[in-house]
């Protein structure tokens, strides 16, 4: 099942968690903390409501609290040093990071000369991080505050007042319980004025809500969904084309292929071949989830490549 709202686990740090991921597809999804992804290789499309931002290695895209966002990959996917910071960090020292929102998400364009900078930091409070060696916390908690003070001095972004603050929660409410119900049922006929209905508002407004709030319309949302879904379903090898278009709510498999063809330039038949046909070294692991999360040894190996191209 997808998690088109997300719960960060601080299991390892309160208020931080860092890990390197490879992602080859993330349908639009949201969270409550400011996420910060650092691409470490590959290149992919970060899509937004109204923008879409084309990122490769070197480059750091920001996401504010409950901004939906897309990522888009294709092939091996691309490596990200993920960063989840709570709001709720510094909030004794820095009460304005719990209602500040950032205006340009392409934050390394922001940062200019300070860019290099900034991937140190990065680069650090990952090593700690993830290593956890005696003392780690500090010297996370200190590259983090200096993260968070490069982007405010450097970075456009706006203090929303009490009254914007309490309508972001209302939407963020209504948003969980959209993407809840979207995600129970994406395998059968849903419809707009059904789910309209269930909330209480018109049609019209709850479409204008979707675009507003998932960069989407209702449909195009739904189809992510299942084009997701049909992408996990792709590894196994015993499924035909229409009973995976089928199982992922699709119509028909035509209408599944053009799915493809907009998103990866492919057909499904031609997108399981080029998977099989990588040599199995290249391949990540968990290709069937479309994303994976590196262990230790992998991600300090990937943390020692990146030193050497960024710095």
């Amino acid at each position: 099942m997808s998690k088109e709202f997300e719960t960060v686990a601080y299991t390892k740090l309160k208020h931080i968690r860092v890990f390197i991921n490879n992602i080859i597809y993330r349908n639009f999804h949201l969270h409550g903390e400011t996420e910060i992804l650092c691409v470490v290789s590959g290149s992919c499309a970060v899509n937004l409501a109204g923008r879409a931002i084309s990122a490769a290695a070197g480059d750091i895209i920001l996401l504010n609290p409950h901004e939906s966002h897309e990522i888009v990959s294709g092939g091996d996917g691309a490596d990200f040093i993920v960063l989840q910071l709570s709001r709720h960090l510094f909030r004794e020292y820095y009460p304005a990071m719990e209602s500040s929102y950032f205006s340009e998400n392409d934050v390394g364009k922001a940062l200019g000369g300070k860019k290099t900078e900034f991937w140190r930091l990065v680069l650090n409070l990952t090593v700690n991080y993830i290593e956890a060696k005696s003392g780690f916390q500090l010297h996370c908690i200190s590259d983090a505050a200096a993260i968070l003070a490069l982007l405010f001095e450097n970075v456009p972004h706006t203090l929303c007042s009490e009254v914007e603050y309490l309508d972001r929660k209302k939407a963020v409410a209504r948003t969980e319980r959209l993407a809840a119900y979207i995600d129970e049922n994406y395998r059968y006929g849903i419809s707009l004025s059904a789910l309209a209905e269930k909330e209480g508002l018109t049609p019209t407004y709850l479409s204008h809500f979707f675009v507003d709030r998932f960069g989407v319309t209702f449909r195009e949302y739904v189809n992510n969904i299942r084009f997701e879904n049909a992408l996990r379903l792709m590894s196994s090898p015993k499924m035909s084309m229409i009973e995976i278009a089928m199982q992922s709510g699709f119509s028909d498999v035509k209408y599944m292929t053009r799915t493809f063809a907009a998103r990866f330039g492919c057909t499904p038949k031609e997108y399981r071949k080029n998977r099989r046909a990588l040599p199995k070294d290249s391949q990540p692991a968990a290709v069937s989830e479309l994303e994976h999360e590196y262990d230790k040894e992998e991600s300090l190996k990937l943390l020692r490549q990146a030193r050497s191209l960024l710095l």
